[in-house]
């Protein structure tokens, strides 16, 4: 079966804290029922990328 993509874009405040736990729960569920899932990890609307580049996300990254 082909993996599941998911983008996984934390974002900024406890967002930082509260993404990591969302995706031990949904790997645990993976594995429970199966179900094959690829996580795409992605900085964008952050701060931290704001400051970097002057951009809430990369102009391609609607593609992704």
């Amino acid at each position: 079966m082909k993996p599941h993509r998911i983008a996984v874009i934390p974002g900024d405040g406890i967002g930082q804290e509260v993404m990591p736990e969302g995706l031990r729960v949904l790997e645990v569920a993976a594995q429970r029922f199966e179900l094959p899932l690829q996580f795409d990890h992605f900085d964008w609307a952050c701060a931290a990328y704001w400051q970097r580049t002057g951009r809430c996300c990369p102009t391609t990254g609607s593609r992704r």
